[in-house]
């Protein structure tokens, strides 16, 4: 089993392709940029032995946008 963790999804997906597996892709949360868009977490884990055809879950870091709210806009004094 390759190790994706840290590679783009597009990037994962190929590799573990390449190596005969199937990649299924889940989407979590992070507040740490970094983590946006790439794989935090594979399932088995890197170096696991596992059958040609194997359904890998790659665990992609999604970033949490803050709800930030503007001021509201106030009217301009006559």
């Amino acid at each position: 089993m390759p190790d994706v963790v840290g590679m783009g999804e597009e990037r994962a997906s190929s590799r573990l392709g390449s190596a005969g597996l199937t990649p299924v892709s889940q989407e979590r949360e992070v507040t740490d940029p970094t983590q946006d868009g790439v794989v935090i977490e594979q399932r088995p884990g890197a170096g696991t032995e596992v059958d040609q055809g194997a359904q890998v879950v790659i665990v992609i870091g999604v970033l949490r946008q803050e709800d930030t709210l503007e001021p509201p806009a106030t009217p301009e004094a006559p």
